[in-house]
């Protein structure tokens, strides 16, 4: 039964491009959301995920994956950036891969509900990660 239904909406799906009125990247979500609907309507967690390294990462590196900072601060000898999950909805969260100057290296979960709710990255100079706080 399924089959007899995918023909014609396969066959829609290539001809309205070519009209000008609906892409197949538009028509995708709607095909699915009609024989999967419990995996479309559930809201799932969107992470964003970064591996932090003290000495190494640059500071667009981490713009770049984690998106733009909630706080920011730039002095004449440091600058740092915060980002703050308390008031981000609860399904978006971070997993970081955090390495020290030490050598140890954690892998954390940031967010709402979450253990840390909080990442704050101080950058030299040089905007290469100095220090991380994680709270």
């Amino acid at each position: 039964m399924t089959k007899v239904f995918l023909l014609p909406l396969l066959l829609i799906s290539l001809l309205l491009p070519a009209c000008g009125l609906i892409t197949p990247q538009q028509l995708l979500p709607t095909v699915l959301s009609m024989y999967s609907p419990k995996k479309v309507n559930k809201v799932g967690i969107f992470y964003s995920e970064a591996a932090l390294i003290e000495g190494r990462t640059q500071k667009s590196y981490v713009v770049e994956k984690l998106g733009m900072p909630d706080n920011s601060l730039t002095r004449r000898e440091y600058s740092l950036i915060r980002y703050d999950y308390d008031t981000k909805p609860s399904h978006i969260k971070a997993r970081l891969h955090i390495v020290r100057r030490d050598g140890t290296d954690a892998e954390l979960v940031v967010g709402n509900g979450e253990r840390y709710s909080s990442v704050t990255v101080y950058f030299d100079t040089r905007n290469i990660i100095k220090t991380i706080s994680i709270e």
